[in-house]
């Protein structure tokens, strides 16, 4: 069964992101970000080949709903979590992270 590990400044962007729609928009779109970023996790357990490959041995795939994107690498059996990017973010700004 695939595990997942995410990098700890993904973590920081996800915390950030909620706190931000938390603020702007409120608790039901807050938490709308988060169910959706489970659900595309879920997704990955399950499909961990499917998202679009990029640089650094990496794989993307979009949120279904918010202007986000997971960028994550497979390692054997763990799906690493490298970055949870917004849209709007500098283009593959997670490059160097390990």
């Amino acid at each position: 069964m695939i595990s997942i590990r995410l990098h700890p400044a993904a973590q920081r962007e996800i915390c950030r992101a909620f706190e931000w729609y938390l603020q702007e928009a409120g608790s039901r779109i807050a938490t709308g970000f988060l169910d959706d970023f489970e659900h595309t996790l879920t997704f990955l357990k399950h499909h961990p080949e499917i998202g679009e490959a990029g640089s650094s041995n990496t794989r993307r795939l979009i949120f279904q709903r918010y202007p986000y994107t997971v960028v994550y690498r497979l390692k054997g059996e763990t799906l690493e979590i490298v970055a949870v990017a917004h849209h709007s973010q500098r283009p593959a700004y997670w490059v160097t992270r390990k």
